[in-house]
């Protein structure tokens, strides 16, 4: 059986509950502060995932913990896995209607090919040997919705900010069972990386620094250390942000 080095870490400011939870392929955490581990994960075809609540909502912390806990028995990560979850969601939740979360989560496998499913705008990232970044998740926004229905618009143009926010995710609510699910598989050349993150990395480091900090260090660990204080930095009383992340690299 395959052994899936797993690092992981996770951060909250400011608040006094992780809006964020994370799988790691063996347990779900929800710290303000979890120093960035590896872990060896020695099962078949693991799953790691992230969920980041969405604040305006009513319970965003339980939310996110919810479909941690769930997709910690999930056997074959797909669409109708997340819609039957979802009914289960809305069960579940009958006085906290309306708490919502965002998902991205990939099953790995022995052959470096991935799977990889969310909603809302969680990101999963291929990263090769030379640090490049490729997004592999969908961002569900309202942007990405408007440029689809507008396809003359110019995707690099400037937007107001309200064009930013989640035009899907994951409700505790029976009438909301409309959302897009991004499904897609994916394969890993060798020393190719995974990394699944909420917006909190992505928000506060640029990409050309997220680059030259995975290029700079040799292990995943070391990385993601590097990303925490990094995010750290850039958080402010007046806008901060949880910042979750677990990473994989592929090797043979």
């Amino acid at each position: 059986m395959a052994v899936y080095p797993i690092s992981f870490c996770q951060r909250s400011k400011y608040k006094l509950t992780c809006q964020d939870a994370l799988f790691n392929g063996i347990d779900v955490y929800q710290y303000k502060n979890k120093n960035t581990e590896t872990v060896l994960v020695e099962k078949p075809h693991p799953i790691i995932a992230v969920a980041d609540g969405v604040s305006a909502t009513p319970n965003p912390q339980k939310a996110s913990r919810y479909w941690m806990e769930k997709i910690k028995n999930c056997d074959v990560l797909n669409s109708q896995w997340v819609r039957e979850t979802h009914l289960q969601f809305c069960d579940d939740f009958p006085f906290q209607c309306g708490s919502a979360t965002t998902l991205v989560a990939a099953q790995l496998f022995e052959n470096g090919r991935i799977k990889i499913v969310n909603v809302g705008d969680s990101r999963a990232y291929k990263i090769t040997e030379q640090g490049e970044f490729i997004q592999l998740s969908y961002d569900h926004t309202v942007l990405n919705w408007y440029l689809n229905e507008n396809k003359h618009l110019d995707p690099n143009g400037e937007y107001a900010e309200m064009y930013y926010m989640l035009s899907d995710c994951l409700i505790a609510d029976f009438d909301s069972d409309d959302f897009q699910i991004f499904s897609q598989d994916y394969s890993l050349n060798p020393n190719e990386s995974l990394l699944l993150c909420s917006d909190g990395l992505t928000d506060f480091i640029e990409s050309k620094r997220l680059t030259d900090i995975w290029t700079s260090y040799t292990t995943n660990e070391q990385r993601l250390r590097v990303y925490c204080q990094e995010a750290r930095k850039g958080h402010t009383l007046k806008w901060s942000d949880d910042f979750s992340a677990v990473a994989w690299t592929y090797k043979v």
